[in-house]
């Protein structure tokens, strides 16, 4: 299958700071590929880059088989997909006018939209929630809502490729759940090719089929469970006070344990009980003279009864 991006010995940053070079990287359709990392390490310098708005230091990137660098404005845009962090300057468009720019690159000289045309763009608005936006004034959107027409535009093109630089960011967490799936049926059903930068760690874990781990002098790439398998993931993301637990999948607040507790019980109660004794400061042990039992009516601490975790907790603070 041919890629959609190829670059060779990339090299990107600014004159005067290289932040990343000998980048060798491919693309293939039905590819959604999670580029995550620390701050400042150069995540949007690279999308930039990829999208031609950013002059490489070094290397080539292809689109298509073609070079980036020899293709028009037009030819991009009816390729490449790309949604950035800055606010557009958007005037008095409604959201319908705003994702219309992006059929433009498909359209006649004289840029008239045929009927064809805005069926895409209002399915587009309706791919990412934003129907309801389509005769509203972009000045009038929040951020969120806003974000949202701004990848309609970006599917509106039907590029083979989409750039998004945290798009997730002003989405509430289970809009930002379904973002996620739905990139996942573009790239299975319609080919799509697609690169997005995001601080959704655990999300793009269980979303992505491939991960660009880049932490500020090298890029690795691979999929998600081999990188974690390493130990390049926890490394990477170590900070004082968490951890990343590579049995779980997520990461945990790394507190000292003041007492201990023993837990008996099983299921999403137990899980949960053990959650809240943990961010309390308290280590599961089997021997430890406090005993916490989980059954379906609610929690034994010793000789007493709670009905809830809080009351569970208080409990346990007084034993």
């Amino acid at each position: 299958m041919s890629a959609v991006l190829s670059t060779e010995e990339l090299a990107i940053g600014y004159p005067g700071r290289l932040v990343a070079d000998r980048l060798s990287l491919d693309l293939h359709p039905g590819d959604v590929v999670a580029l995550v990392g620390p701050n400042g390490t150069g995540k949007t310098t690279l999308l930039r880059t990829l999208a031609g708005l950013l002059a490489p230091l070094a290397g080539s990137i292809r689109l298509g088989g073609d070079p980036l660098a020899g293709l028009s404005a037009r030819e991009k845009a009816q390729r490449l997909g790309v949604v950035l962090t800055e606010r557009p300057q958007t005037g008095y468009l409604t959201g319908f006018e705003l994702a219309a720019a992006g059929r433009y690159p498909h359209t006649g000289w004289q840029g008239r939209l045929a009927d064809e045309d805005i069926a895409i763009i209002d399915e587009a608005l309706a791919l990412v929630g934003a129907a309801a936006f389509r005769d509203r004034a972009v000045a009038s959107l929040s951020d969120g809502e806003r974000q949202r027409v701004m990848v309609a535009r970006a599917l509106a093109q039907q590029p083979r490729l989409l750039l998004l630089d945290e798009v997730t960011s002003f989405l509430d967490v289970p809009r930002r759940v379904a973002f996620f799936a739905l990139l996942g049926e573009l790239a299975e059903q319609r080919g799509y090719a697609i690169v997005i930068s995001t601080h959704e760690l655990e999300l793009a874990l269980r979303c992505a089929n491939r991960l660009w781990l880049y932490d500020g002098t090298k890029l690795l790439d691979g999929a998600p469970e081999d990188l974690i398998l390493s130990g390049d993931f926890a490394r990477i993301f170590a900070a004082d006070g968490v951890r990343f637990d590579e049995d779980a999948g997520h990461f945990e607040l790394r507190r000292p344990a003041s007492r201990r507790v023993a837990l008996e019980g099983d299921g999403v109660r137990a899980a949960w009980t053990r959650r809240a004794l943990e961010r309390g400061g308290y280590a599961i042990d089997a021997a430890a003279p406090v005993h916490v039992a989980v059954d379906g009516d609610g929690w034994s601490v010793g000789a007493e009864r709670a009905a809830t975790i809080a009351a569970m907790l208080e409990i346990v603070e007084r034993l």
